[in-house]
């Protein structure tokens, strides 16, 4: 498992995170945002062990509106000062979207990619980053306040 994990933090480091930013997302590892003025636009990659020496690993995507999540602080001390892309806040749908990347895709479902040691990391990491680039962004921008921007 060890290995499968460091041949995941290389191909985030690597592949994914190069091709991130020069989609205009800022971030490192597993944690990334589309900065934007009224709202956090947060994209995380999410993993979990697998079989024996492979790990699985999906994207989420969050739009929180800040001014909304801040308000709602107040009243839920429970929520951090700011959303975090791999957690789904419950009681927050009317100002927090929340999806998967496999349900924006064709044939919607979950979509968990596997990663073991030998895998073709530039491979894997290509699909990834065209999933990102072709439904994942557009999904987040459509969801962003329209009267701000960076």
């Amino acid at each position: 498992m060890n290995e499968a994990y460091d041949a995941f933090k290389r191909m985030l480091r690597d592949e994914i995170g190069p091709a991130l930013r020069a989609l205009g997302l800022r971030g490192a590892g597993k944690n990334w945002e589309l900065p934007w003025q009224g709202s956090w636009a947060l994209l995380g990659l999410q993993w979990k062990p697998w079989l024996a020496g492979s790990l699985r690993f999906t994207v989420n995507l969050t739009v929180a509106n800040r001014d909304a999540w801040i308000e709602a602080r107040r009243d839920h001390s429970g929520l951090p000062e700011r959303p975090r892309a791999n957690v789904y806040y419950v009681g927050t749908k009317e100002f927090v979207w929340f999806m998967r990347i496999g349900h924006l895709m064709p044939n919607p479902r979950d979509r968990w990619w596997k990663l073991t040691a030998d895998a073709d990391l530039r491979g894997v990491a290509s699909e990834v980053v065209e999933a990102i680039r072709a439904y994942g962004l557009p999904a987040m921008r459509a969801r962003l306040l329209p009267a701000t921007g960076p």
